[in-house]
């Protein structure tokens, strides 16, 4: 299984850790898998994938988890949801299950051929030349920080390289159509700030498309807080499972 947010499932791993006696061995026992393996969990955020067996040993063992009542009492004077559904919903969102890992191929080789083919057209070329004016870079700077990205990307982050393409796609297409299009010099020299007006409306429309992602990410949060699973747990009637050593279908199955 592809793990999606390394962070959010290594804050699983830290509260686990400070619920069950403070220590690795102890927080591991709990969740019922080795030490070793919580360990790199809870340590190591750049780990990418997580065996699918020892995910439900976690999710079995999080529904299982009784807090101390002093920690229980802590967490609902923060405000916080009650353990362990909290925890729960976080081990979710953290990784991609089913469904959500031939959707992530399919993403990531959308994104291969759709950087291609920005930089095809040129797109590249003209957004170095806008970058590299500092009245021009605040713009492509601002769209980057508001969605959380780096400023630049790495190489290897197609998605925010399509956003920054993508705001000067149009301007590329001057060199393709002839000059009939406008290019960025042109829009420069109008009144009005032309190419400032311009850049500001792609900023906005890329930073409504960049947030795509986190938003799939809260939504599978979200739709855990909706379900009848949690619902139901929520009013104490978690039922047992149908056999030792397997959980019943359900929700869990399909999350992305």
């Amino acid at each position: 299984m592809r793990i999606w947010d390394g962070e959010r499932l290594r804050d699983v791993m830290e509260t686990v850790k400070e619920i069950s006696g403070g220590t690795d061995r102890k927080a591991a026992r709990a969740l019922g898998i080795t030490q070793s393996t919580f360990t790199r969990l809870r340590t190591d955020t750049d780990r990418r994938f997580i065996q699918a067996k020892t995910f439900r040993k976690i999710r079995r063992g999080l529904r299982d988890l009784e807090p101390a009542p002093e920690v229980v009492d802590e967490a609902r004077a923060k405000g916080n949801e009650p353990l362990p559904f909290g925890l729960l919903g976080l081990l979710a969102s953290s990784v991609i299950q089913g469904e959500g890992e031939l959707a992530l191929r399919e993403f990531q080789s959308w994104m291969g051929r759709e950087r291609r083919r920005l930089e095809s057209i040129g797109a590249a070329a003209v957004f170095r030349e806008l970058y590299d004016q500092p009245r021009y870079q605040q713009h492509f700077d601002r769209l980057l920080r508001r969605c959380a990205r780096p400023i630049l990307p790495e190489s290897d982050d197609h998605r925010s390289w399509i956003a920054l393409y993508r705001m000067v796609e149009p301007l590329a297409m001057a060199s393709q159509t002839g000059g009939v299009e406008y290019g960025w010099r042109e829009l420069e020299g109008k009144e009005q700030e032309g190419l400032h007006f311009y850049l500001k409306a792609a900023e906005q429309c890329q930073r409504a498309l960049l947030g795509r992602e986190s938003a799939l990410q809260r939504a599978g949060h979200e739709q855990f807080r909706a379900s009848e699973e949690y619902k139901a747990w929520l009013a104490g009637f978690d039922e047992p499972d149908a056999e030792e050593g397997r959980e019943p279908p359900g929700f869990w199955d399909d999350i992305p």
